[in-house]
Protein backbone atom coordinates (compact mmCIF):
# COMPACT_ATOMS: atom_id res chain seq x y z
CA UNK A 1 0.00 0.00 0.00
CA UNK A 2 2.81 2.40 0.92
CA UNK A 3 4.51 1.65 -2.44
CA UNK A 4 1.31 2.44 -4.37
CA UNK A 5 0.87 5.79 -2.61
CA UNK A 6 4.52 6.69 -3.22
CA UNK A 7 4.20 5.67 -6.90
CA UNK A 8 1.06 7.82 -7.35
CA UNK A 9 2.81 10.78 -5.70
CA UNK A 10 5.83 10.26 -7.93
CA UNK A 11 3.73 10.20 -11.10
CA UNK A 12 1.81 13.30 -9.98
CA UNK A 13 5.00 15.23 -9.18
CA UNK A 14 6.56 14.14 -12.47
CA UNK A 15 3.50 15.30 -14.40
CA UNK A 16 3.44 18.64 -12.57
CA UNK A 17 7.20 18.99 -12.93
CA UNK A 18 6.93 18.50 -16.68
CA UNK A 19 4.25 21.18 -16.81
CA UNK A 20 6.63 23.63 -15.09
CA UNK A 21 9.45 22.63 -17.43
CA UNK A 22 7.18 23.30 -20.38
CA UNK A 23 6.31 26.68 -18.84
CA UNK A 24 10.00 27.57 -18.54
CA UNK A 25 10.50 26.53 -22.17
CA UNK A 26 7.70 28.91 -23.13
CA UNK A 27 9.47 31.67 -21.15
CA UNK A 28 12.69 31.06 -23.13
CA UNK A 29 10.79 31.22 -26.40
CA UNK A 30 9.12 34.48 -25.34
CA UNK A 31 12.48 36.13 -24.50
CA UNK A 32 13.26 36.47 -28.20
CA UNK A 33 10.10 38.51 -28.70
CA UNK A 34 8.42 41.29 -26.78
CA UNK A 35 5.63 40.01 -24.59
CA UNK A 36 2.52 41.15 -22.79
CA UNK A 37 1.85 39.92 -19.26
CA UNK A 38 -1.12 39.78 -16.93
CA UNK A 39 -0.06 39.84 -13.27
CA UNK A 40 -2.96 37.85 -11.87
CA UNK A 41 -4.31 37.65 -8.36
CA UNK A 42 -6.79 34.84 -7.66
CA UNK A 43 -8.83 35.46 -4.48
CA UNK A 44 -11.18 38.37 -5.05
CA UNK A 45 -10.27 38.52 -8.73
CA UNK A 46 -11.26 35.26 -10.42
CA UNK A 47 -13.31 34.16 -7.46
CA UNK A 48 -15.44 36.41 -5.28
CA UNK A 49 -18.05 36.61 -2.57
CA UNK A 50 -20.84 36.66 -5.17
CA UNK A 51 -19.43 33.52 -6.77
CA UNK A 52 -19.18 31.59 -3.52
CA UNK A 53 -22.84 32.24 -2.68
CA UNK A 54 -24.08 31.56 -6.24
CA UNK A 55 -25.37 28.39 -7.88
CA UNK A 56 -22.26 28.40 -10.11
CA UNK A 57 -20.03 27.49 -7.15
CA UNK A 58 -19.45 23.75 -7.01
CA UNK A 59 -17.58 23.94 -3.72
CA UNK A 60 -14.03 22.98 -2.97
CA UNK A 61 -13.66 19.30 -3.78
CA UNK A 62 -10.48 18.03 -2.12
CA UNK A 63 -8.84 21.42 -2.62
CA UNK A 64 -8.74 20.90 -6.36
CA UNK A 65 -11.92 22.29 -7.90
CA UNK A 66 -14.54 24.90 -7.24
CA UNK A 67 -12.31 27.81 -6.26
CA UNK A 68 -12.37 29.52 -9.66
CA UNK A 69 -15.47 31.22 -11.03
CA UNK A 70 -15.92 29.81 -14.55
CA UNK A 71 -17.22 33.19 -15.80
CA UNK A 72 -14.08 34.92 -14.54
CA UNK A 73 -11.89 32.19 -16.06
CA UNK A 74 -13.60 32.83 -19.41
CA UNK A 75 -12.87 36.54 -19.00
CA UNK A 76 -9.17 35.85 -18.36
CA UNK A 77 -9.07 33.64 -21.45
CA UNK A 78 -10.67 36.45 -23.45
CA UNK A 79 -8.03 38.97 -22.35
CA UNK A 80 -5.26 36.57 -23.35
CA UNK A 81 -6.88 35.76 -26.68
CA UNK A 82 -7.50 39.40 -27.63
CA UNK A 83 -4.06 40.66 -26.57
CA UNK A 84 -1.69 37.70 -26.86
CA UNK A 85 -0.81 38.12 -23.18
CA UNK A 86 0.48 35.39 -20.89
CA UNK A 87 -0.14 35.09 -17.14
CA UNK A 88 2.33 35.58 -14.30
CA UNK A 89 0.80 34.69 -10.94
CA UNK A 90 1.15 37.42 -8.34
CA UNK A 91 -1.44 35.81 -6.07
CA UNK A 92 -0.57 34.19 -2.77
CA UNK A 93 -1.62 30.96 -4.52
CA UNK A 94 1.85 30.94 -6.13
CA UNK A 95 3.27 29.79 -2.79
CA UNK A 96 1.85 26.36 -3.68
CA UNK A 97 3.67 26.28 -7.06
CA UNK A 98 3.32 24.19 -9.28
CA UNK A 99 0.15 22.60 -7.85
CA UNK A 100 -1.77 25.86 -8.16
CA UNK A 101 -1.42 25.73 -11.96
CA UNK A 102 -3.45 22.52 -12.12
CA UNK A 103 -6.08 23.97 -9.83
CA UNK A 104 -6.44 27.18 -11.88
CA UNK A 105 -6.57 25.29 -15.17
CA UNK A 106 -9.20 22.90 -13.79
CA UNK A 107 -11.14 26.05 -12.93
CA UNK A 108 -11.25 27.03 -16.59
CA UNK A 109 -8.16 29.12 -17.36
CA UNK A 110 -6.73 27.69 -20.58
CA UNK A 111 -3.75 25.37 -20.33
CA UNK A 112 -0.42 27.01 -21.14
CA UNK A 113 -1.37 30.62 -20.34
CA UNK A 114 0.37 30.62 -16.94
CA UNK A 115 4.09 30.96 -17.61
CA UNK A 116 5.60 32.13 -14.33
CA UNK A 117 5.09 33.61 -10.86
CA UNK A 118 6.41 36.69 -9.12
CA UNK A 119 9.07 36.36 -6.39
CA UNK A 120 7.81 35.85 -2.85
CA UNK A 121 9.07 38.91 -0.93
CA UNK A 122 6.08 39.08 1.41
CA UNK A 123 6.55 35.50 2.53
CA UNK A 124 10.17 36.16 3.45
CA UNK A 125 8.94 38.86 5.83
CA UNK A 126 6.23 36.63 7.30
CA UNK A 127 8.63 33.74 7.82
CA UNK A 128 11.54 35.70 9.28
CA UNK A 129 9.64 38.43 11.13
CA UNK A 130 11.95 41.03 9.58
CA UNK A 131 10.28 44.04 7.97
CA UNK A 132 11.42 44.42 4.39
CA UNK A 133 10.89 47.66 2.45
CA UNK A 134 10.29 45.57 -0.64
CA UNK A 135 7.53 43.37 0.77
CA UNK A 136 4.59 44.74 -1.24
CA UNK A 137 3.01 43.00 -4.18
CA UNK A 138 4.10 45.97 -6.31
CA UNK A 139 7.74 45.39 -5.38
CA UNK A 140 7.41 41.72 -6.30
CA UNK A 141 6.09 42.73 -9.71
CA UNK A 142 8.93 45.25 -10.13
CA UNK A 143 11.41 42.52 -9.29
CA UNK A 144 9.89 40.21 -11.91
CA UNK A 145 9.86 42.99 -14.53
CA UNK A 146 13.52 43.82 -13.86
CA UNK A 147 14.41 40.20 -14.63
CA UNK A 148 12.29 40.11 -17.81
CA UNK A 149 13.09 43.05 -20.09
CA UNK A 150 11.24 41.25 -22.89
CA UNK A 151 7.98 42.26 -21.17
CA UNK A 152 7.02 45.51 -22.87
CA UNK A 153 3.37 45.71 -21.72
CA UNK A 154 1.61 44.50 -18.61
CA UNK A 155 -1.60 44.80 -16.65
CA UNK A 156 -2.18 44.04 -12.97
CA UNK A 157 -5.52 42.43 -12.06
CA UNK A 158 -5.94 42.53 -8.29
CA UNK A 159 -8.31 43.43 -5.48
CA UNK A 160 -5.40 44.78 -3.40
CA UNK A 161 -3.86 48.22 -3.86
CA UNK A 162 -0.21 47.90 -2.74
CA UNK A 163 1.35 48.90 -6.05
CA UNK A 164 3.86 51.58 -6.98
CA UNK A 165 2.94 54.92 -8.53
CA UNK A 166 4.59 53.81 -11.78
CA UNK A 167 2.38 50.70 -11.89
CA UNK A 168 -0.95 52.47 -11.31
CA UNK A 169 -1.60 53.23 -15.02
CA UNK A 170 -1.38 49.45 -15.58
CA UNK A 171 -3.58 48.51 -12.63
CA UNK A 172 -7.18 47.30 -12.81
CA UNK A 173 -8.69 47.32 -9.33
CA UNK A 174 -11.13 44.40 -9.19
CA UNK A 175 -14.01 44.55 -6.73
CA UNK A 176 -13.58 41.43 -4.53
CA UNK A 177 -17.32 41.24 -3.92
CA UNK A 178 -18.06 40.50 -7.59
CA UNK A 179 -14.70 39.48 -9.09
CA UNK A 180 -13.47 40.26 -12.60
CA UNK A 181 -16.28 41.78 -14.66
CA UNK A 182 -16.67 42.86 -18.29
CA UNK A 183 -15.65 46.48 -17.56
CA UNK A 184 -12.43 45.21 -15.92
CA UNK A 185 -11.77 43.00 -18.96
CA UNK A 186 -12.27 45.86 -21.43
CA UNK A 187 -9.97 48.12 -19.39
CA UNK A 188 -7.29 45.39 -19.21
CA UNK A 189 -7.46 44.84 -22.97
CA UNK A 190 -7.17 48.58 -23.54
CA UNK A 191 -4.05 48.75 -21.31
CA UNK A 192 -2.38 45.79 -23.02
CA UNK A 193 -3.14 46.99 -26.54
CA UNK A 194 -1.94 50.60 -26.11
Amino acid sequence: MKYIIMKIASVTLTRLGNKVLKSSDRMKQEKDNKMKVIFLDIDGTINSYEYYVSDRCTGNLNGVEGDIDPLCAERINRICKETGAKIVLSSDWRINWPYCIDRIEKGGVEHGLIIDKTPEHMWVEHCTGDFLDWSSRGSEINDWLSQHPECDRFVILDDRKDFTEEQKPNFVHVNPMRGLDDDDVNFAIQILNR
